[in-house]
């Protein structure tokens, strides 16, 4: 097993506000309770989700630094059929725990280090990786290589990457498809193709 200490930074404030925006759990409340999580927004999950439409419905979508556990429980609402989120903080995978227990979704909560999940084996392949690490701790060249080497991402995976907009996310393997920004931030797109 790894170890397992927090990689969050400061306190989201709007914890009472965290909700599924779409889909069969719309207006349903996510617990954010945990300090120092830094949920990704309701507007980069609309983003996210108005450039992948109705390709979500029947896939496997995995949520990594899965904090609150709301991008993966987004994906479910809007008809992915598995879920599954990784974290590595104790905490927060309680609390994700208890998100998919009250909204009785098929989600796997796995506590472990994205790093190591990367260099695992999966039993069966996935179709979306979406990864929001802590912008303040990351070594952003670091987790670029790791999903470059990782044999645990299906080549016709999507890999979603939210980063700050200042932040440029260089790779010589990788096919980026597409890339939005939002406020500070941004979402690229990549497949790792052949």
């Amino acid at each position: 097993m790894c170890k397992f200490d927090s990689h969050v930074s400061f306190l989201y404030k709007g914890a009472d506000r965290l909700h599924i925006i779409a889909g069969k759990l719309k207006g349903k409340k996510i617990q954010s309770q945990s300090s120092g999580l830094r949920p990704t927004t309701s507007i980069a999950r609309a983003s996210l989700f108005n450039i992948i439409g109705e390709e979500i419905e029947d896939k496997i979508f995995v949520d990594a630094f899965s904090g609150t556990g709301a991008m993966g429980l987004e994906a479910y609402s809007r008809g992915a059929k598995e879920v599954w989120l990784i974290e590595k903080n104790p905490q927060a995978v309680r609390m994700i725990q208890e998100n998919v227990k009250h909204l009785e979704a098929n989600a796997r909560v796995i506590r472990r280090d994205v790093f190591d999940f990367l260099q695992s084996v999966t039993e069966k392949p996935f179709d979306y990786i979406f990864f929001s690490p802590p912008f303040d701790t990351i070594h952003w060249h670091l987790l670029m290589r790791a999903i470059e080497t990782s044999n645990v991402i299906p080549k016709d995976a999507m890999i979603i990457i939210q980063h700050p907009k200042v932040i440029g996310l260089e790779t010589m393997i990788l096919k980026k498809m597409d890339e939005r920004r939002y406020g500070f931030n941004k979402l690229s797109f990549f497949y790792k193709g052949e």
